[in-house]
């Protein structure tokens, strides 16, 4: 198991679990499945998660708290907005989400927050913005990106090997 410490360049392999901070609800977590693979410096990950892991190396395990600017940034009331419904699929309700493009080209999910005869509301916001964040990490190993996967900005290779105990189901 490699003991290289994660710095930028760095392929991680870890389980994860994130929970909404103040309300202890699990949003999201790989145990049981695949444990997560990430390049840091490429911005996979949100802000905080990758800076709260860097110096860290396989075998720790490491616990913390994100602000919601850290994380998936403030909820901005100007992401709201109000889109006819002939520009959306039929049948959309309350809480439906939806794949959308930006000007910019970039897909994201937006979510229905009210329907009216004529037009839906619709909340361009992550999920979790908005949220504080908490996490428990599990690093279980760590190798140095290949030249090819920093100019790519991913993991091409197969990422470093761990020692499974269970934990990838």
């Amino acid at each position: 198991m490699s003991k290289l410490r994660i710095t930028k360049n760095t392929i991680v392999v870890a389980h994860y679990q994130g929970t909404i901070t103040e309300t202890g609800e699990v949003f999201d977590r790989s145990i049981g499945k695949e444990p997560l693979v990430f390049l840091t410096g490429s911005q996979q990950m949100i802000p905080g998660f990758e800076k709260a892991l860097m110096g860290k190396s396989a075998g720790e395990f490491v616990s913390f708290k994100l602000k919601a600017k850290d994380a998936y940034g403030e909820h901005k009331p100007e992401a709201i907005q109000n889109v006819p419904l002939s520009a959306l699929p039929k049948g959309i309700t309350v809480g439906s989400q939806i794949s959308a493009m930006s000007p910019q080209g970039e897909i994201s999910v937006v979510t229905v927050t009210k329907v009216n005869s004529d037009s839906a509301e619709v909340d361009m916001n992550h999920q979790l913005a908005g949220k504080n964040l908490s996490f428990e990490v599990d690093i279980l190993a760590t190798r140095k990106a290949t030249t090819e996967e920093i100019k790519q900005q991913m993991v091409l290779d197969a990422p470093p090997e761990h020692e499974c105990k269970g934990c990838c189901g």
